[in-house]
């Protein structure tokens, strides 16, 4: 939509410039609105996948053996920061 606006805008008056501004605005309103829709927040179990070296052991609820894994993991500091072991 906005780079075909913007070529678009340079051949319009003020009043056709302010209407395309508020269709601009109305579309990334509708946007913003509609932002948790297609991106909704992660909360859970699976943070420690994304940051095992960064996670709450009592916020996971894993079975003992993978949670034995991840306490490992998390006091790894080889694998936290690879360039120390080289």
């Amino acid at each position: 939509m906005f780079p075909n606006a913007c070529h678009e805008a340079k051949e319009l008056d003020t009043a056709g410039k302010n209407a395309l501004n508020e269709t601009i605005r109305a579309h990334l309103s509708k946007l913003q609105d509609r932002f948790n829709d297609y991106f909704p927040e992660k909360h859970g179990d699976d943070d420690w996948v994304r940051d095992p070296f960064g996670v709450e052991m009592e916020s996971v609820t894993l079975p003992s053996n993978e949670e034995s894994q991840l306490v490992e993991l998390s006091c790894d500091r080889n694998k936290k920061h690879p360039q120390l072991s080289h």
